[in-house]
């Protein structure tokens, strides 16, 4: 059997005779990450003190758990340090599918930064408005989250959040945006091979899956510091380039859909899973 998971799905129990495949997001975030994703959040001290309180547990349970599945695979590279790290096991890289072939490449340009992300701090997005507030640059925000309201106070005139949009209008926004934010670590980060697959640049934070998506001055730029001067820097710097659309698709493209299913067919072939399993999905 299979499962995905980001916290749960890995821990459930499978018959001596199944072979269990866990596709891992990360290890639990809020049990080994607490103190970066509660840093500086707006979230309530009685909420911090039981997140504090029961942390031990929490990881000790996730470690726990990590042991049940046969085999582990990891999303990126940096959640399989991740894993070696917090678990003790090493684990396969599948890339997740990114759905490319529904985002056309695009020549318009509407001149404005796009960040698409639930807000929570550990993502960062406050470099972002920071960062085009002081530049004066035009920045979309997509998405919702309970630092929202500490984002708007940051935030200038050339800053709008859009909160929850449809499907449709988020593929247009990357249709139309000049470059694609990453200011925080992304276990991998969907959005930004979005971004590519229409040929828009992204900018970001050199480090996490980002590192392993973006080839730096072909399909963006990275910046090594996580302050919103190194991010406006890198927003100028960006400005000064001349990317090619072709090479920023090509590289999307290698998180596709169908490169997933292959390197996953790949896996179980390997370890001797019956096809008629999985051939039909």
């Amino acid at each position: 059997m299979a499962t995905s998971s980001v916290a749960f799905a890995k821990a459930v129990r499978t018959g001596a005779r199944d072979v269990h495949v866990a596709y891992i997001h990360t290890p639990m975030r809020y049990a080994w990450d607490l103190d970066a994703y509660l840093g500086g959040s707006s979230f309530p001290a009685p909420s911090r003190l039981a997140a504090r309180t029961i942390r031990p547990a929490l990881q000790l349970w996730d470690r726990e758990t990590a042991r049940r599945p046969d085999v582990l695979v990891a999303n990126s590279a940096t959640v399989r340090e991740r894993i070696r790290r917090l678990w003790g096991r090493d684990a396969e890289v599948i890339h997740p599918p990114v759905d490319v072939d529904e985002i056309a490449l695009s020549d318009a340009d509407d001149g404005y930064l796009l960040v698409l992300a639930r807000l929570l701090r550990y993502r960062r997005i406050d470099l972002a408005v920071e960062a085009c507030t002081r530049l004066g640059r035009r920045l979309v925000v997509v998405g919702d989250g309970p630092e929202l309201a500490g984002l708007r106070r940051l935030a200038g005139p050339t800053v709008e959040f859009r909160g929850f949009v449809s499907r449709a209008e988020t593929v247009d926004l990357l249709r139309r945006c000049h470059a694609y934010l990453v200011p925080g670590v992304e276990d991998f980060g969907i959005a930004p091979v979005e971004a590519m697959a229409a040929g828009k640049p992204v900018i970001a934070f050199r480090a996490g899956g980002a590192t392993e998506t973006v080839m730096d001055g072909v399909s963006g730029v990275f910046f090594d510091t996580q302050t919103p001067s190194a991010l406006a820097e890198a927003i100028e710097r960006l400005d000064g380039l001349s990317f090619d659309r072709a090479p920023i698709r090509a590289q999307a493209e290698r998180f596709s859909r169908a490169a997933f299913r292959r390197k996953f067919v790949e896996l179980l072939e390997g370890l001797g899973v019956d096809r008629g399993l999985y051939a039909g999905d």
